[in-house]
């Protein structure tokens, strides 16, 4: 059926905007060529023919209208709505945006690369998915466990996505692994377990009343629970605490006030004033003295010596020899 392009990929095909096919008629309808206007008609073309996957083209709104279990489901950019339908283990891919109730009797729900917008959801693993599409909370719909493996915020700036546990109180685990970006978790419970290991930026902000959440990677961690609920922190690079502790510090040694810092200017002008602000220059004159300097250093440390000054005055007495020279090369009178 796939050599001769009736059913290219080995899926139907489902087109509700362009698609030609409007039966249910095997080997004619939703096939690549005559792709069905109807995604219940391909669904029912799928099932006559054996084939469990399903193709839509891009641009199209669809809203399932029946379970769908065991199928592979390509989105190729267009919009999902799940219905309320029991989708346990449809492999979803390639949704430019998911939204509505998606149940499950079994096995988990499988997402992988798509767009995830305001969802209550059973059990799922979700991988390489943007998490809160317009701003739309993920909402846990039953208890058990639910896996996001290289998932990432859908939440342009300081906001992020809400993922809710309120639909399972004290009956969900939860792993992110390698997450990227913001997160808010509410109405986590005692009896939820969750892990996140963050791979890049973001704040995680914990909202509930019990329950654990451990927490690793580079991130800010908000604890919104009050104590509540016990977050561990591994190798957390948590740069709100740190500036927090900073301005604790800076506060406690007295410097985070104007007046402070204008005591220490203060104080500060006082010293270069004290050393006329040009030590180097002083030091810089010590070294190289003229001999004038010297001179005068030498005359002032005579003058000031009361030894030397007495004898000069006694030399002023005895010797004398006319004229102002009290030395005399004839003699002494």
């Amino acid at each position: 059926m796939q050599d001769s392009g009736l059913y290219a990929l080995a899926s139907v095909w489902v087109d509700e905007v362009s698609g030609t096919s409007t039966g249910t008629v095997d080997f004619e309808d939703a096939t690549v060529t005559n792709r069905s206007n109807d995604f219940d008609n391909a669904q029912t073309v799928a099932d006559s023919v054996g084939i469990n996957s399903i193709e839509v083209s891009n641009g199209n709104s669809i809203t399932l209208t029946a379970g769908l279990e065991g199928y592979n489901l390509f989105g190729n950019g267009s919009t999902l709505a799940l219905g309320g339908q029991n989708l346990g283990g449809t492999i979803i891919r390639q949704f430019g945006q998911i939204t509505g109730i998606g149940t499950t009797t079994g096995n988990p729900l499988f997402f992988e690369d798509n767009l995830i917008g305001a969802v209550t959801l059973a059990p799922s693993v979700l991988q390489q998915c943007g998490i809160g599409l317009s701003s739309g909370t993920f909402t846990v719909g039953s208890a058990g466990d639910f896996v996001f493996i290289d998932c990432y915020s859908k939440v342009a700036g300081s906001g992020s996505p809400v993922v809710d546990l309120g639909g399972a109180v004290g009956a969900t685990t939860m792993e992110f692994r390698r997450w990227s970006g913001g997160l808010t978790l509410n109405n986590v419970a005692t009896g939820d377990v969750i892990s996140v290991d963050v791979v890049s930026g973001g704040t995680i902000t914990v909202n509930g009343t019990g329950g654990t959440v451990a927490i690793r990677g580079h991130c800010n961690v908000v604890d919104g629970s009050s104590g509540s609920v016990t977050i561990t922190q591994t190798s957390v690079v948590n740069m709100t605490k740190i500036n927090d502790e900073a301005d604790t510090a800076i506060s406690d040694a007295s410097l985070a006030t104007a007046s402070a810092l204008a005591t220490v200017d203060s104080n500060v002008d006082a010293i270069l004033v004290d050393t006329d602000t040009t030590i180097p220059a002083l030091i810089a004159a010590l070294n190289d003295p003229s001999a004038a300097a010297i001179a005068a250093a030498v005359l002032a440390a005579a003058t000031a010596d009361p030894i030397a000054a007495d004898i000069q005055e006694v030399d002023g007495a005895a010797i004398s020899q006319g004229g102002s020279d009290p030395v005399s090369p004839y003699g002494v009178t």
